[in-house]
């Protein structure tokens, strides 16, 4: 029921699932479904057959309870026959169903009708006009059971809304009451709160009379100590001035003596980086001098080893020469 399906072999994934991949997925859509395999439920037996998926993974993992379900056929195709109903009643309406089982009801009756005799089909057409006649009266019977409702659910609503408008004007009534006496305790609480505020205007003002004499006196207090501050604070900042002078002197002092410290460092560190100068030049021309002793003797020694070797070459094509000539001669 599961396809293999092919997966790479050089190291990567599929984006497809594998037969054992596909098989938890039902497993795992379809657990809690299980079933005792002795007795199914109605919703087993939908469930059962809603999928692909379910039908594969029951066929496969749960033979016993399929060979159960196939000798319920019957059981099953009332199932799905209830099943189809509900799915069609949801998508048409009641009367969608309605209107088929009337169509479904004609045929059934056309086609027995054709069956019986002329006898047989006028007593069953006294019997449908009998029966038509029940229905009739039935109807209207429920039709006047309905009005008769209708009628006293319509007086029990007017009789309710008169007992809510009583309500309402008794609720109201005693709102109002519980208005005018929340106005009347507002009233006595606004006098009160008024003799109140006279009586705390009163206190403040007093006290805001001994505030300003006490004020006054603490003005007076505080001029004659601001003046004997200044008069100390003048003292205080002569002495100091003198002091910041002196130290300003010594200051300077100590900068003249930390500059002729620097100017003789700064002097001291010129004559060590001349020095430093001259002996890297000195030891920059002795290597100068060396390398090109060296590349002198190289040369030389180059020279010897051509001339030797021209020397040999001459050597050797006089000995050729000499040994073609005895060559000739002997010939």
């Amino acid at each position: 029921m599961y396809s293999s399906y092919w997966k790479p072999n050089d190291g990567r994934e599929s984006n497809v699932l594998t037969d054992h991949e596909a098989l938890h997925r039902d497993e795992a859509t379809h657990k809690g479904l299980q079933s005792d395999e002795t007795e199914l439920r109605p919703l087993d037996l939908e469930t059962i057959m809603s999928s692909k998926a379910a039908v594969k993974f029951w066929y496969l993992h749960r033979p016993k309870t399929m060979a159960y379900v196939h000798k319920n056929a019957t059981k099953i195709q009332s199932l799905g026959r209830a099943f189809a109903v509900r799915k069609l009643r949801e998508k048409h309406g009641a009367e969608y169903m309605a209107e088929l089982a009337r169509q479904d009801q004609a045929r059934r009756d056309a086609d027995m009708l054709k069956e019986l005799s002329p006898e047989e089909r006028a007593a069953k057409e006294l019997d449908d006009a009998a029966y038509d006649a029940r229905v009739e009266e039935s109807r209207r019977l429920r039709r006047e059971q309905i009005e008769n409702e209708r009628r006293a659910e319509e007086e029990l609503r007017m009789k309710m809304a008169a007992e809510a408008s009583e309500r309402r004007r008794l609720e109201e009534e005693r709102k109002a009451a519980e208005r005018a006496a929340k106005e009347e305790a507002e009233r006595l609480a606004e006098e009160e709160r008024i003799q109140k505020q006279k009586e705390a205007d009163e206190e403040r003002r007093r006290q805001e009379e001994e505030a300003a004499r006490l004020e006054e006196l603490r003005l007076i207090e505080e001029e004659e100590r601001r003046e004997a501050e200044e008069a100390e604070a003048k003292r205080k900042a002569e002495e100091e001035r003198l002091a910041a002078e002196e130290a300003a002197r010594l200051a300077e002092l100590e900068a003249i003596r930390a500059e002729e410290e620097r100017i003789a460092a700064e002097e001291a560190a010129r004559l060590e980086a001349e020095e430093a100068a001259r002996r890297e030049e000195e030891e920059r021309l002795a290597e100068e001098k060396r390398l090109r002793e060296e590349e002198e003797e190289r040369l030389r020694l180059e020279e010897e080893e051509r001339l030797a070797e021209e020397e040999r070459i001459r050597k050797e094509e006089e000995e050729v020469a000499y040994l073609a000539a005895q060559a000739r001669e002997e010939e």
